[in-house]
């Protein structure tokens, strides 16, 4: 396993170099330069149930979702891109966006069959939401993308510029809850509590290469519209989650698909200036095993159970962009 992940990365930063020397090449015969600003609405949901294996070797099988995430992703974001026209058939690009506002939103926290696994199976039933939290929540988010297309001759599309091509796409997201309530649906007697400050941590980070392809049309010299679609069935995500009250550490490891869908209007200002707004729409959903790691009266347990990590995004951007 180690080894088919150190060659993946190795392909990876083969394609970055060839991609990096066709940006900077003299040979370029077009560059233009994006900057955008954003809204982005949307969360990252991880779930975890299954089949659960303990430290001891001892194995068994409970509800999925027994346990549920919600972290909200709404964020204001910047968005920056180069992008190159060489020989006038091939496209590279590299863009990064960050987000600039640090409230993104709640997390959600469920919790279900917790008494009918833990405390008594005949009083409480399995699909029962036992525990329910709503934190507020900060987000810190990078997404970076690289991609190279190759512009095609037909005839099908006479009215059409077609690209296709590939690219990879990296996402890390640290996510900080805090100031918690906590509530207790199926026992309402049981009052809810409160706790102040820093409760969970949660890194998400994930890394997509995928194949794309792209369309554009000038309905005159002002005006053109672009359409893309990325598919992946790449998808490789990995994550942290620190529930820091319950000294509990998970790690998991998860593979899985990813597609973005993005629409753009484009308005030609001047000569070489020009004004857009897009919409891009983003969802991933991989599966794996989460490792967690408990530690009470100096002892570490350690248990591995199913995972799913779903993200769902949508973002609306303005920006303005110059050709050199």
């Amino acid at each position: 396993m180690e080894d088919k992940n150190n060659n993946t990365y190795s392909v990876q930063f083969v394609f970055f170099i060839i991609l990096l020397n066709l940006l900077l090449s003299s040979s370029v015969l077009a560059l233009e330069i994006e900057a955008a600003y954003g809204k982005r609405q949307g969360e990252i949901t991880f779930q975890i149930g299954g089949q659960i294996t303990l430290d001891s070797g001892e194995t068994g099988r409970l509800r999925f979702p027994l346990s549920e995430l919600r972290f909200a992703t709404n964020t204001s974001i910047i968005n920056f891109q180069l992008s190159h026209l060489f020989n006038n058939n091939w496209l590279a690009s590299a863009s990064a966006s960050k987000n600039i506002t640090l409230n993104s939103g709640e997390m959600k926290d469920s919790d279900w069959g917790i008494n009918y696994y833990f405390l008594n199976r005949e009083a409480f039933p399995r699909d029962s939401l036992d525990i329910y939290s709503e934190s507020r929540l900060t987000l810190d988010a990078v997404d970076l993308k690289l991609e190279l297309q190759k512009k095609l001759t037909t005839e099908l599309l006479s009215y059409w510029n077609v690209f296709i091509g590939g690219g990879i796409l990296f996402q890390r997201y640290q996510f900080k809850a805090f100031d918690t309530v906590q509530s207790y649906p199926s026992t309402p007697e049981k009052p809810a509590d409160i706790l102040t400050g820093k409760t969970i941590t949660y890194r998400y980070e994930a890394r997509m290469p995928f194949a794309s392809v792209m369309l554009t049309r000038n309905f005159n010299p002002k005006i053109a519209i672009t359409f893309a679609i990325a598919y992946s069935p790449w998808l490789k995500v990995t994550d942290h989650d620190n529930h820091i009250l319950r000294k509990k550490i998970s790690t998991g490891n998860s593979d899985g698909w990813g597609t973005t869908l993005n629409a753009s209007l484009n308005y030609l200002l001047q000569k070489s200036t020009s004004v857009f707004a897009s919409v891009v729409y983003l969802k991933t959903v991989a599966n794996g095993i989460q490792t967690q790691k408990f530690s009470a009266n100096e002892e570490i347990s350690t248990a591995e159970i199913g995972l799913r990590n779903t993200n769902e995004q949508k973002i609306i951007m303005i920006g303005i962009s110059h050709s050199f």
